[in-house]
């Protein structure tokens, strides 16, 4: 039998939006983290608390709603080169509580000394019905641009003062 991935939110993160649309206020996602299973194939449960073993947490590295779907979010963390030497089974995202969780296929993270290694870009797609209450915070002194977000955004006319010699013959 296949194995069925998807991300859930917790009982907790749906107390969280329903507080939130009550009292007027956003809730923010500041937070995600990535784990192994405890060593097994997980399906997340809406009363969990936590993940089941946590390997890595840091600061949301980018949080974005679909173009064609506004309750629809994806959620980016970059595990540095630095960490791992354990397999991907598990990613949370949290407030100052664990609101959604999903289940992914095993992907192995080396470490360091494993002799192949680098930054891992982990992705979690969550729905939520209530979107204008859900906001992120997501620091800039610690956000990783991928090199796909750098080839999209960044080119030598942005870089360079004045453009380059093509953009002023073009502007005359």
């Amino acid at each position: 039998m296949a194995a069925t991935y998807r991300t859930i939110l917790t009982e907790r993160g749906m107390q969280i939006i329903a507080e939130a649309g009550a009292e007027q206020r956003t809730v923010e996602l500041s937070h995600m983290a990535v784990g192994d299973g405890n060593g097994h194939q997980v399906t997340p449960k809406p009363s969990q608390r936590s993940l089941y073993r946590e390997r890595y947490r840091a600061t949301v590295n980018e949080l974005k709603v679909s173009d064609d779907d506004p309750t629809l979010f994806v959620a980016e963390l970059v595990v540095p080169a630095d960490i791992g030497g354990f397999t991907i089974r598990e990613v949370g995202i949290y407030t100052d509580e664990v609101f959604a969780i999903a289940n992914v296929p095993d992907a192995y993270k080396p470490n360091v000394t494993e002799g192949a290694y680098g930054d891992t870009v982990v992705r979690m797609v969550l729905r939520v019905a209530n979107a204008s209450v859900v906001t992120v915070n997501v620091d800039p002194n610690v956000a990783v641009a991928t090199r796909t977000w750098i080839a999209n955004n960044v080119n030598a006319g942005s870089l360079i003062p004045g453009g380059l010699a093509t953009q002023i013959l073009a502007k005359r």
